[in-house]
């Protein structure tokens, strides 16, 4: 029995960007994205805990992050999904 051939870089590279978020931490996010007297670093410190968040709010569109009608959570999404 052979073992199948090890995936290429661009197969990796498609199942990390599908990778859900901790679902524990977008609950922190949202609190601190309400807050306006929250800092980048406050942001930056529930960010950094999570690869799949991380590259998310990269990936995100920041036009729409940005507009007036969107929640402070639109550059990252649903819990488990990724923009």
């Amino acid at each position: 029995m052979s073992l199948p051939p090890p995936p290429n870089l661009a197969e990796v590279c498609a199942k990390a960007e599908r990778l859900p978020c901790a679902p524990n931490l977008l609950p922190k996010l949202v609190a601190v994205l309400q807050k306006e007297e929250s800092s980048a670093e406050d942001i930056e410190a529930i960010i950094k805990l999570d690869s799949a968040l991380a590259a998310s709010s990269l990936r995100s569109d920041p036009a729409r992050a940005r507009s007036k009608n969107s929640s402070p959570t639109a550059a990252v999404g649903p819990p488990g999904s990724i923009s």
